[in-house]
């Protein structure tokens, strides 16, 4: 996964005058609530944390653990899908990488759909791995699960 080197962790923390790791969470503070109240600075800090998790030139995947430590990150822990997500992702065994495409319909039908997925419709462009969670929450459900 990604990572800050120790001069960019200091750019950083000058610039939001956060010396100490707790004044550097503070400082982030707004951030976070930012991105919990605007779906469009939720999305491009999505897309963000994806790209920036891509390690290696070239790399367009990212593989499957990566992808659900980092929405365990990126997704507000009051989503009502995010332990469903993580749970589902770490059970299934189709796939094994995530594409940026694939990511960002993940974390916009995390905002977007309700915690039944009641409001997912069949028909729906979604990627197949959101499709794929959808059918093992209702299956769930069905069984007196999530």
């Amino acid at each position: 996964m990604g990572y800050f080197s120790r001069p960019e962790l200091s750019r950083a923390g000058a610039a939001l005058r956060a010396n100490t790791l707790p004044a550097l969470a503070a400082a982030l503070g707004p951030l976070a609530a930012s991105t919990d109240a605007s779906p469009s600075q939720f999305a491009a800090f999505a897309a963000f944390a994806f790209q920036y998790c891509l390690t290696d030139p070239g790399q367009r995947l990212l593989p499957l653990a990566d992808a659900s430590a980092l929405l365990a990150v990126v997704l507000p822990p009051a989503n009502p899908h995010r332990g469903a997500m993580l749970e589902f992702l770490g059970a299934q065994t189709e796939y094994r990488t995530v594409t940026a495409d694939t990511w960002a319909g993940l974390t916009r039908f995390a905002l977007r759909v309700d915690a039944g997925c009641d409001a997912h419709a069949d028909d729906d462009a979604w990627p197949v791995l959101v499709d794929n969670y959808v059918d093992w929450v209702r299956a769930s459900r069905a069984k007196g699960g999530a």
